[in-house]
């Protein structure tokens, strides 16, 4: 599944989401959720993002990040892919975010200012 070594806060991670309700890519796909509805998900309680068009829950994952959470924060609740994109090229961020898929983007993302 994994190429070369998995960074450790992945792992851990994954290894979380035991009792986590996953859907697959094509649930997700079926559901369709505005721009507006991902940035009422704002708070390290409840923290959404949008990437490359999907839309994830990201409050699993935020005591995981590598960089802390405090370098997610001010993206709850916008879209991830160009920040992500700049940062984490080498990162499948699709792959290790798809156990916290919501479902897919339905307009333009939104960014922070």
């Amino acid at each position: 599944m994994h190429r070369g070594k998995v960074h450790p806060s992945l792992k851990y991670f994954l290894d979380s989401l035991k009792n986590y309700k996953i859907i697959s890519r094509e649930e997700a796909a079926k559901r369709m959720i505005k721009p507006e509805e991902v940035l009422q998900h704002n708070t390290l309680q409840d923290a959404w993002a949008s990437y490359k068009g999907s839309v994830y829950n990201l409050t699993p994952y935020c005591k995981f990040h590598p960089g802390g959470v405090g370098s997610l924060t001010s993206y709850f609740g916008y879209d991830i892919t160009k920040v992500t994109q700049g940062i984490h090229a080498f990162v499948n961020v699709e792959m290790f975010l798809s156990a916290v898929i919501v479902g897919t983007l339905d307009g333009e993302p939104l960014v922070p200012k």
